[in-house]
């Protein structure tokens, strides 16, 4: 499994991002990113979600191994899109489809 720390700095790289400047992007100190590159502690809640945000790829992407950081939609493209099914009427059937994922047994 790759550790969340290197998924942070792999991808602060590709986008030719300094340390400081990923911090600056995420709203937490120079201090606070470098502990996560370097893995004494991980984003969590908020910071988590505002460090996607600023590398470009969902929080599922940095979380979670199985899901490609490339193929997946953002978080903000995520919402947006339930918004819409929500707006159209269909939110019976995403509550259902989230039920199901909620209570889905694990592989």
């Amino acid at each position: 499994m790759k550790q969340l720390s290197n998924k942070i700095k792999a991808r602060r790289k590709e986008l030719g991002l300094k340390q400081f400047e990923l911090a600056k992007l995420t709203g937490v100190g120079a201090a606070t990113m470098n502990d996560w590159e370097q893995g004494r502690n991980n984003p969590t809640g908020k910071n988590l979600y505002n460090l996607a945000s600023a590398l470009n790829v969902s929080v599922g992407s940095l979380v979670d191994d199985n899901i490609n950081s490339h193929s997946d939609i953002a978080d903000s493209e995520a919402f947006a899109l339930l918004t819409e099914v929500i707006n159209k009427g269909l939110s019976d059937e995403v509550l259902n489809y989230l039920k199901y994922l909620a209570n889905k047994p694990e592989l």
